[in-house]
């Protein structure tokens, strides 16, 4: 049944028991026929006639069992996230154990948190409405997921992304909860952010009627669509989203490739402008700016860019009539840049200079 290490063992520790006291238990390592081992629990005992009654237990299950619950511990306690077991039998449900990753998320060590109730990570800030959800839970022994904000024990707040779920025993009584909170902190803080950040866009759209804002992928179809927008185009947001914006351009532009070129340009330089004629819905054409900003993943990578369009129709037809009324005064108009260089000069030029415009485009009035 043992082995000869085993049977020293137990002739240098269990007879001389035996002969002192008459008894004996302990751990040993019993031998099958086939060659395994498995571990025992041998109980010696010496009766009144001096007859030896020996007892033998098969451990293997239990040493199992140890080894499994053992392995979840250590699993739990290594954990980067935080862990938490309280007791459901106990009044106000004290926390009866927390691991490793519950000091690192709350700064609280395990002797200052168990034996509370996990409420006193809980603030003034705590939203009421989220404490309603966890107490309604627990109350009907139900598991609960959310998003609380807790704070630490240095008292700077933090978002808990905390699951809770009740344990029962073979009687279906609640007998433990279980308690997994996650820091969520850097992405709700990002969400907060990107939020503001859309409503600050959203105010903006709202408040400046000439211009259209929308948002293209790096294909240049369209992702956002906003009233301004439909009114300008003539699309409604159902037939817009998903559309390419060279579908905006005039044949000759799209033949060009303009869209592409402006995305490729905001794409590597952060930004690209073009001025000239677009084509609504209904194929009537309007003049306007249009610039192009650059949109990057959290990573850094391009995911598309913001598209800021604005009608410049009425502006363009005030410059072809002040252009017009310039072309047919008898008067010389020019127009110079801050050295002197001419840089236009009216038609009117070759009745009164004998010189066509184009001829004094590029001198100096200086010269």
């Amino acid at each position: 049944l043992y082995d000869d290490a085993e049977i020293e063992r137990l002739e240098a520790e269990a007879f001389p028991a035996l002969e002192a006291e008459g008894r004996w238990r302990g751990a040993v390592t019993g031998r099958r026929p086939d060659g395994t081992t498995f571990p025992a629990e041998l109980s010696l005992t010496i009766i009144e006639d001096g007859r030896l009654v020996c007892t033998v237990r098969d451990e293997t299950d239990r040493k199992e069992r140890e080894r499994e619950l053992e392995l979840k511990e250590r699993a739990m306690d290594e954990a980067t996230v935080a862990i938490q077991i309280a007791d459901a039998t106990r009044d106000d449900n004290p926390l009866v154990y927390v691991n490793d990753g519950f000091e690192q998320v709350t700064g609280y060590a395990s002797e200052e948190a168990l034996g509370r109730n996990p409420r006193f990570l809980q603030g003034d800030d705590t939203d009421p409405e989220q404490r309603a959800r966890l107490r309604e839970a627990i109350e009907r022994d139900e598991p609960v997921s959310l998003d609380i904000q807790n704070y630490r024990k240095d008292g700077t707040p933090y978002w808990s992304q905390l699951s809770i779920t009740p344990v029962t025993d073979d009687r279906g009584t609640v007998r433990n909860y279980i308690g997994i909170q996650q820091d969520v902190t850097d992405r709700r803080e990002r969400e907060q952010k990107l939020f503001a950040e859309r409503e600050r866009f959203r105010l903006l759209l709202e408040s400046v009627d000439e211009y259209a804002f929308l948002a293209v992928d790096e294909e240049g179809r369209i992702q956002t669509w906003n009233e301004n927008a439909e009114s300008l185009f003539g699309y409604d947001e159902e037939a817009a989203v998903g559309m390419s914006t060279a579908e905006f351009h005039r044949t000759d532009d799209r033949e060009v490739g303009v869209s592409d070129r402006l995305l490729d340009q905001a794409r590597i330089a952060g930004q690209s402008a073009h001025e000239g004629w677009y084509v609504r819905a209904d194929g009537n054409r309007f003049y306007a700016d249009v610039r192009y900003a650059r949109l990057e993943h959290d990573d850094g990578t391009f995911r598309g860019c913001a598209m800021i369009v604005r009608d410049r129709t009425e502006r363009r037809r005030q410059q072809r009539r002040t252009e017009r009324f310039v072309e047919e005064s008898d008067d010389v108009v020019t127009i110079v840049d801050t050295t002197g260089t001419i840089t236009y000069a009216s038609g009117s030029s070759r009745s009164v200079f004998a010189h066509e415009p184009d001829d004094l485009v590029g001198g100096n009035l200086f010269d």
